[in-house]
């Protein structure tokens, strides 16, 4: 009988505090989810501080809605030590930001300058993530369909008689999260307006797709993708990659197993899935300023095998981007640059929305050698699935984060 009392009185105590501490945290999961945060975990870490796993997909920029957490922390206790930001996508955790409270609100009174504040942040692997069953988060984002809606296009140069060529096209898609880590997508193509003829003039299937993405011990993640990619393939896509160094660098491996596929007048064209490619990649980067340098050696779709360099600087939400890769086909090389879209405050996420990319991006390359072999060659050529860890991951990289504080401070939204 002393036994069963024992345990009886030790559960009580148990269920007690459990229900004290979700109390305790229940107008703070309420003011999240209010401003459209989702997937809401928190919970107490191990220093005493406030561990806080959330989704953003109200806010153009990670970083800005960070800064809105932070400050909505703030208004609920306005005595906190130390929080930890824990962004996160389909409920997958992306990294973690650790902010110290006494210096956060020397900042936001003014009293400590940006560079100050950023030497006091820690960034690095999601080791405060609050564990917590799926079914208990807050604000869940699973089964929630995202209307997505951008126009495409591509410009060519021709000879002198014929310089430049043009084609537009509208893309809508449907993205949806299912579980956690799980999603699907569609994207469609319609053009607008011609002058390539490289497409039918009809509207044709991009991308569907489900993927799954695990983030794995060591600061480590995983992606298994399947179904139908860009450009005209079908099949499997899988990519690992692990951080090192303190998030400096970024290390991976993408392999996907393809056929071709193509939609046109009502038919379907595929091939047996007899196609193998691969990117291994290395990433640096600078923790003095917020810019990545890369190296990859890739197989191609066309059988082109090569090292490819790469070079982005990023500004707040604008990037640009240079590479030059050496293939036993050919060289080639280019810009990219991808710039924000309006607005920075989106919809609410709701069973469906209309929403549009959070950046548009334009890139022009340019060939040496092997430029046309029996038609037009197009070297270089990876699949894209329409989702790369490297995307995932690279705003929660130190230098990034410790670039974008300045948004945190009131009234700087101009930052962003």
């Amino acid at each position: 009988m002393t036994i069963r009392r024992t345990f009886a009185l030790f559960f009580f105590i148990g269920s007690a505090l459990l229900q004290a501490q979700t109390d305790e945290y229940e107008a703070l999961y309420g003011r999240l989810a209010y401003h459209g945060f989702e997937n809401l975990r928190i919970g107490a870490a191990a220093d005493s501080g406030l561990a806080i796993a959330f989704e953003n997909r109200v806010y153009r920029h990670d970083l800005k809605a960070a800064g809105e957490i932070l400050a909505i922390a703030s208004e609920t206790d306005s005595t906190w030590r130390r929080i930890y930001l824990i962004p996160c996508s389909r409920g997958v955790a992306r990294g973690q930001i650790a902010v110290d409270g006494d210096a956060y609100r020397s900042y936001m009174a003014g009293a400590m300058d940006e560079k100050a504040f950023a030497k006091t942040l820690a960034v690095g692997e999601a080791t405060e993530q609050p564990r917590t069953s799926v079914l208990s988060w807050k604000n869940r984002s699973f089964l929630k369909v995202d209307a997505n809606i951008t126009i495409g296009h591509q410009i060519q140069l021709g000879q002198y008689d014929d310089r430049v060529k043009l084609y537009g096209e509208l893309q809508p898609g449907l993205r949806s999260q299912i579980w956690h880590g799980t999603a699907v997508q569609a994207d469609a193509f319609v053009p607008l307006f011609d002058e390539i003829s490289v497409f039918d003039s009809g509207a044709r299937l991009g991308r569907l797709g489900v993927s799954q993405l695990f983030r794995l011990p060591h600061d480590s993640y995983a992606a298994l993708q399947g179904g139908i990619f860009m450009p005209e393939r079908w099949g499997l896509s899988g990519e690992v990659a692990k951080f090192w160094l303190e998030r400096r660098i970024l290390t991976g491996l993408k392999l996907d197993r393809t056929g071709f596929f193509f939609h046109t007048e009502g038919k379907f064209y595929y091939s047996p899935m007899d196609s193998l490619t691969y990117t291994v990649y290395a990433q640096y980067y600078l923790p003095g300023m917020d810019m990545m340098a890369g190296i990859d050696y890739s197989k191609y779709l066309l059988g082109d095998k090569g090292v490819k360099f790469s070079l982005r600087r990023t500004f707040a939400e604008t990037d640009i981007g240079l590479f030059y890769a050496i293939t036993d086909y050919d060289r080639f090389g280019g810009v990219q640059i991808r710039f924000p879209l309006p607005t920075q405050r989106r919809m609410k996420p709701a069973r469906v929305r209309l929403t549009w990319p959070n950046q548009y991006g334009m890139t022009y390359q340019a060939t040496s050698e092997a430029e046309r072999v029996e038609g037009i060659l197009q070297t270089g050529l990876s699949v894209d699935s329409g989702f790369a860890i490297t995307e995932f991951i690279r705003h929660l990289t130190p230098a990034h984060v410790i670039s974008s504080v300045k948004g945190w401070r009131k009234g700087a939204d101009s930052a962003y």
